[in-house]
């Protein structure tokens, strides 16, 4: 459901509004994804798989578009400190409470899951941008002469972005 509903109600969206923009030259398209759609993380593959599918979506669209001068840009933040940051945990905690244990040993079991997601979400908070970072990057996107492809935002999301540039065996372990 959240591949379908993020990743294909992007594509949706957009079926749309090219065919309106389509019919004169100019204008943009923004597409805000998250730079989980260029590199997945532990405790993330839905999410990653939705907006890996926002990226490949964007990309072919640009392509599509180039013709009619229609540039179509990526917004690419990393964590953002917005409310859906603080319902991380409850939301994991109700996904343990009704996995089956059998799949909760395969990782470890319930309490090596919750101490590395607890760990994980400390992090994560450290590091979230704020709001109003991702809002002036969007407003940078539409006021440039010449847009960037992509725009990724923080130190986060840049360092995420160079390492999906390496082989795996190198940034896997970053990921953790």
């Amino acid at each position: 459901d959240l591949v379908r509903s993020r990743g294909l109600g992007d594509v949706y969206k957009r079926q749309v509004s090219t065919q309106s923009t389509g019919r004169r030259t100019g204008g943009r398209i923004i597409n805000l994804t998250s730079i989980s759609g260029r590199i997945s993380a532990r405790f993330a593959a839905a999410y990653s798989a939705s907006k890996f599918a926002t990226e490949a979506f964007s990309d072919s669209l640009r392509i599509e578009l180039l013709t009619q001068n229609i540039p179509v840009i990526l917004i690419e933040p990393a964590f953002t400190d917005t409310p859906i940051i603080a319902k991380i945990p409850e939301g994991l905690r109700k996904r343990i409470e009704n996995a089956p244990k059998d799949l909760l040993e395969v990782y470890g079991g319930e309490e090596k899951i919750k101490s590395a997601f607890e760990e994980k979400f400390v992090a994560i908070k450290k590091m979230t941008a704020p709001v109003e970072t991702v809002v002036e990057v969007i407003y940078q996107s539409y006021a440039a002469l010449s847009p960037e492809v992509r725009y990724p935002i923080g130190r986060v999301a840049k360092f995420m972005y160079f390492l999906s540039f390496l082989p795996s065996e190198i940034s896997d372990p970053f990921c953790l």
